[in-house]
């Protein structure tokens, strides 16, 4: 992978404090893909700090690098009751700022672009008013060949009529379509894979 999408993820893992030594040493791990030693350090260092988000994202990374799916999904479970208990409240009272709003879960690459795909905490809500938009992942594309290129991908959820998910394209002229899925939600795994395909074409 090339630096800057390595410094990009370096700083979606160090929103929430100044990145510890330990933590940078995960990191580095997971730069080297040594996925395995990362996830045991990982481990061992969240026995003493076991709410640290920075780590625990480390951690799904790690895990889901090794398609260690299932697990991965038990730490959502448990990312998101942490969240729940000792970060959403200070979020809310923040104005629930957008650099805190996910977590990166999924580091991958296509072709031309690289990839990371993130969940968010709580659903983004679009507007106050029905019909209702929220917004449950989000996918960040950098192109390889630009490091200054970016696109945004959002999973939305409408119910207009009833519940309906679409992958969207975000940009300055408003949102595209991209991928339908109908009214069941897909896993942020399938998304992945789906929008691999889709900038490959």
């Amino acid at each position: 992978m090339k630096k800057s999408i390595l410094i990009f993820i370096l700083f979606l893992f160090s929103i929430y404090s100044i990145i510890s030594q330990n933590a940078n040493n995960v990191y580095d791990l997971l730069m080297q893909k040594k996925y395995t030693e990362a996830e045991k350090l990982a481990k061992e260092l969240l026995i003493e700090k076991p709410h640290d988000l920075v780590l625990l994202a480390q951690l799904d990374v790690a895990l889901n690098a090794q398609k260690k799916y299932l697990e991965s999904e038990k730490l959502h479970d448990e990312i998101i009751k942490i969240w729940n208990s000792y970060y959403k409240d200070d979020f809310i009272k923040k104005g629930s700022p957008i650099g805190e709003s996910s977590w990166a879960r999924i580091v991958t690459e296509s072709n031309d672009y690289f990839i990371i795909s993130c969940e968010y905490y709580m659903p983004e809500k679009l507007g106050e008013e029905e019909p209702t938009i929220l917004n449950f992942y989000k996918f960040i594309v950098q192109s390889k060949k630009d490091k200054n290129k970016y696109r945004l991908f959002k999973l939305e959820m409408s119910n207009v009529i009833g519940e309906y998910y679409v992958l969207s394209e975000i940009s300055n002229g408003g949102f595209s379509e991209i991928i339908p899925y109908g009214s069941k939600k897909p896993s942020i795994f399938k998304i992945t894979n789906d929008l691999i395909e889709y900038l490959n074409n």
